[in-house]
């Protein structure tokens, strides 16, 4: 967030300055884009802010982890991954919000939140596998009747990769 008067790299440094000194080195192995993205999240996780110095570097490395574990390739990827590791934490609050709530007002709002926010970040995991090429369509095909004619050849059971198994195969 930029308010006013002040430029990203004022907000940047003042970002940076949040992360304990000791924590964690981010150069190297992560992009300008990458890391901006992780620091955005450490800063914006929701105990960072009031935890100790070696609570938050707990947080920042946990973050760290899930964040590499989406292995995010490209700027569509990094903001996806951003967005999922950002839900999860929110989701993950929620219910921490709500197994500490003194009425039951007030803890079934906060489970309604971590169910709405859960179905985000399914949501999220999903448009990530699409954006990669992983989320493939899975086709059942039924097939109920099957006429063979004479020096026909048909196929019983199930078929891998296109090519019959020596036990299916009938002539």
């Amino acid at each position: 967030m930029v308010n006013k008067g002040e430029n990203q790299k004022t907000v940047a440094a003042k970002t940076k300055k949040t992360l304990p000194s000791k924590a964690i080195n981010l150069d190297g192995f992560l992009g300008d884009l990458k890391r901006d993205a992780i620091m955005e999240l450490i800063r914006i996780s929701p105990e960072y802010s009031h935890a100790s110095e070696e609570r938050q570097v707990e947080i920042g490395k946990a973050l760290i982890g899930a964040w590499n574990g989406m292995q995010p390739k490209n700027s569509m990827e990094i903001m996806i991954a951003a967005q999922t590791v950002a839900m999860h934490n929110a989701t993950m609050a929620a219910l921490a919000r709500a197994t500490s709530a003194d009425y039951h007002n007030t803890q079934r709002d906060h489970l309604n939140a971590a169910t709405k926010l859960s179905r985000c970040f399914i949501q999220l995991i999903d448009t990530m596998q699409r954006v990669r090429g992983e989320h493939a369509a899975i086709q059942k095909v039924i097939v109920e009747k099957v006429n063979v004619s004479e020096g026909g050849q048909a196929i019983v059971g199930n078929v891998a990769n296109g090519a019959p198994t020596n036990e299916n195969n009938q002539g």
